[in-house]
């Protein structure tokens, strides 16, 4: 896709926590956002390890991404407050996972 960079994950850190954490993190995000117009951070679920919340206070930005009759209401309530806590600024969140019935007539 024209005008779409993609960054993949490289090989695993002994201590990614540490490296997420870094003044070099830091300055790879600074200087992503100063190339490109956005900036996506895609993280694991930030109930069970600490990326997205180390990301989420570097970001401009959180959208938490919740599945429909998966996600508890509980994980997303602590990873709400969790991200907030943390100074990150939670723009929301998207669902996935719902059934839209076509309603298109024909």
């Amino acid at each position: 896709m024209q005008g779409v960079s993609i960054v993949g994950p490289g090989a695993a850190p002994r201590n990614p926590s540490e490296l997420l954490a870094s003044d070099r993190m830091r300055t790879l995000l600074r200087t992503l956002k100063q190339r490109f117009s956005y900036v996506l951070i895609d993280t694991p679920e930030a109930t069970t390890t600490s990326d997205a919340n180390l990301l989420g206070a570097m970001a401009d930005g959180v959208v938490v991404v919740v599945r429909l009759g998966s996600t508890p209401k509980s994980y997303v309530e602590q990873t709400c407050r969790t991200l907030e806590s943390l100074g990150a600024n939670l723009l929301g969140t998207c669902l996935t996972g719902a059934q839209v019935p076509n309603t298109a007539k024909k």
